[in-house]
């Protein structure tokens, strides 16, 4: 059930003492499935893997490079324009701990764009076998907080209207916990602004193995503040933790350098949070520039930022502002690098809120 504690955060593996290579999964249909992305340490630039000769054992060691258990598939994305190629003829025993242990070849730097057959995916999936579709986000620990469920290429919300104990089951069963404690109506764990409102009306007969197989409308007539909340009791296998990180992501404590966007469409947008002496926070859009925007971007992976402006209405954070008047020069590897006041005098409606692009000009490869 525990997947990454973000889908921008790598795990950076060395070959012998100077080498190393960054992954990532830019995610396509479902959280645990999208295009194969490599970079080298001292790179801004992501690349993919050209799928010729691309296999069941090359997925699985990329799969659990990335913290997941194991691949189900290995897959093939036609990418229409701007993703170079980073390596090919990748060859995998299947038991490799990186893809840096596999035999494969650099791309020719004078031939970028030579993997004309397609590039290289996965789909992942965790111990249980399983790719989780649903989520609890907001809340003080694990086991509580807003429902989302994935959809369509998106994570959504779940409208309150005739939610009970009974459906609450079922989504603390889909997340390997016990019985549903409590439903909590009224966007009690914040709302999910900029999110869709995936699902309506929903009513299970408690059988059910996930919620979206309950009956339930796709089309709401709701806004955020119905977005429903759960409680739900440990069980032996997942106990109730505590997070670190306001209730929006995974219950590690994570770098001190961290950054993310929260509250976007997807994953290449949202209110701008950075990690600093132990706490999440925000950051104001005093003299915030397009050079910070720029450092922020690439230290979560992608190319450049396209757009700043401020959140969208309604949708203000309740965490401390971490960071006023910052300004960077534009080769800092991280915000936290920057010059910065720590003692903002702002209000959460400067908060900044980023749109960031990949290097085929997008956010999301669709297969």
């Amino acid at each position: 059930m525990r997947v990454v504690w973000a889908i921008l955060s790598f795990f950076v593996c060395l070959v012998g003492s100077t080498t190393a290579v960054q992954v990532r999964l830019v995610t396509g249909r479902s959280p645990c499935s999208g295009l194969v992305e490599v970079r080298g340490a001292n790179s801004r630039h992501w690349g993919g893997v050209c799928d010729a000769g691309w296999t069941q054992e090359d997925a699985n060691v990329f799969c659990k490079e990335l913290g997941f258990y194991a691949a189900v598939a290995a897959t093939r994305y036609t990418v229409s324009s701007g993703l170079d190629t980073y390596i090919k003829h990748v060859s995998c025993g299947g038991n490799e701990e990186s893809i840096l242990d596999c035999d494969f070849e650099l791309a020719n730097d004078e031939n970028e764009d030579e993997c004309g057959t397609g590039f290289a995916g996965v789909t992942c999936v965790g111990e249980d076998n399983k790719c989780d579709t649903v989520r609890l986000r907001g809340g003080e620990t694990t086991c509580e907080g807003r429902v989302e469920v994935f959809s369509n290429g998106a994570w959504g919300t779940v409208c309150d209207d005739y939610f009970n104990l009974t459906d609450a089951d079922v989504v603390c069963r889909q997340l390997g916990f016990g019985m549903a404690v409590s439903v909590m109506e009224g966007s009690t764990f914040g709302i999910g602004n900029g999110l869709p409102i995936t699902l309506d009306d929903v009513q299970c007969s408690g059988e059910e193995a996930t919620i979206q197989a309950c009956t339930h409308l796709s089309r709401s007539n709701c806004d955020h503040s119905e977005d429903v909340g759960i409680k739900c009791s440990p069980s032996e296998e997942y106990p109730c933790q505590l997070r670190y990180d306001g209730g929006e992501g995974e219950e590690e404590v994570p770098p001190e350098d961290a950054i993310r966007l929260v509250d976007g469409e997807n994953i290449c947008e949202g209110r701008l949070e950075v990690y600093v002496d132990g706490q999440w926070g925000t950051v104001c859009d005093d003299y915030f520039s397009s050079r910070d925007a720029t450092v922020a971007c690439v230290q979560l992976g992608f190319l450049r930022a396209s757009r700043i402006s401020s959140p969208p209405s309604g949708n203000h954070s309740s965490l401390p502002i971490l960071m006023d008047d910052l300004r960077c020069h534009g080769n800092e590897d991280s915000l936290q690098q920057c010059r910065y006041n720590p003692d903002a005098n702002c209000g959460h409606w400067e908060d900044v809120y980023l749109t960031c692009v990949g290097e085929s000009g997008q956010c999301v490869a669709e297969p």
